[in-house]
């Protein structure tokens, strides 16, 4: 599960809840900015970002992470 926006693609992986933050407008590709778990078990839900917060969560837990936004 991808989310796309400034300043990259937030993804999450449903198998284990780690999310994984890249720089999506490298001329080489993909740069990984940053890797962490977030959840303690599988989900299925799509990641939220609303504004500088990404909420994840699953069937028993939600967590928020304020994520550093450059400005514009």
């Amino acid at each position: 599960m991808v989310l796309h926006g400034a300043p990259g693609a937030i993804g999450l992986n449903p198998a284990d809840g780690v999310v994984l933050w890249e720089h999506a407008w490298e001329p080489d590709g993909f740069k990984e900015l940053a890797r962490f778990p977030a959840l303690d078990d599988r989900t299925w839900n799509l990641p939220v970002l609303v504004r500088d917060t990404l909420l994840v969560r699953n069937g028993g837990e939600m967590v928020a992470f304020r994520l550093p936004m450059h400005k514009r």
